[in-house]
């Protein structure tokens, strides 16, 4: 029997990896998407947090070189991605870490678009313009509620025009991600808030959305 289109789903994910302790498994995910050199993306907040630290001896024990990117603020700006880009592009890097929340993920994708589509960030806003495949990409989410780590979405900072780039595409989906709640320890109460904020938006936005 035959049934209409708009009975059917379509779910995108990436690799999904969940539980405690998961954030061991960082270098034989990254070594298993052909990675040799990580460039590892983070902001301050979670380097004092440890947890970059112990994301590094996880690198090490599976015999990884990596590099560390850390200039990454609140809502991402385009210069953030650019210089980024001419870090992993500088050290020869093959494999895209992101250990963080929306900012770092999203400064992570906007880094692989630019390592194999080259140009400026800025070119790529919209929907699927994007076409080349960008880097493998591992992210580890130290927030719950954005939904950075398995979309297809990036937002970044314009700087220029002062506003806000939504880029859309399936080739930055992130190949893994990993989930460990011993993360979410070290998340700040008014994060929290916002994040379940987020969460709900996006529940809300899946449900109204006219898009099959």
């Amino acid at each position: 029997m035959a049934h209409a289109d708009e009975d059917l789903l379509k779910f995108e994910v990436p690799e999904i990896i969940c539980g405690i302790g998961g954030l061991s498994k960082i270098g034989c995910c990254a070594r298993r998407l052909g990675g040799e050199k990580i460039l590892l993306v983070t902001d301050p907040g979670i380097i004092d947090a440890g947890w970059v630290d112990e994301a590094i001896e996880y690198l090490k024990k599976d015999n990884l070189k990596f590099v560390i990117y850390d200039n990454v603020v609140t809502n991402p700006r385009d210069f953030q991605v650019e210089q980024g880009v001419q870090l992993y592009n500088r050290e020869n890097c093959d494999v895209l870490v992101a250990v963080g929340g929306g900012s770092p993920i999203d400064t992570a994708k906007g880094i692989g678009i630019l390592a194999s589509n080259h140009g400026s960030i800025n070119e790529y806003e919209g929907c699927n313009l994007v076409t080349q495949a960008v880097p493998p990409l591992v992210c580890v989410p130290t927030t719950a509620g954005t939904g950075a780590d398995v979309s297809q979405f990036a937002v970044v900072a314009d700087t220029r025009n002062k506003s806000k780039m939504t880029i859309l595409s399936r080739a930055i989906m992130p190949d893994i991600s990993l989930l460990d709640p011993r993360l979410l320890k070290t998340k700040p109460d008014d994060l929290m808030e916002a994040t379940g904020m987020d969460c709900l938006t996006h529940a809300i936005e899946a449900y109204v959305s006219s898009l099959s």
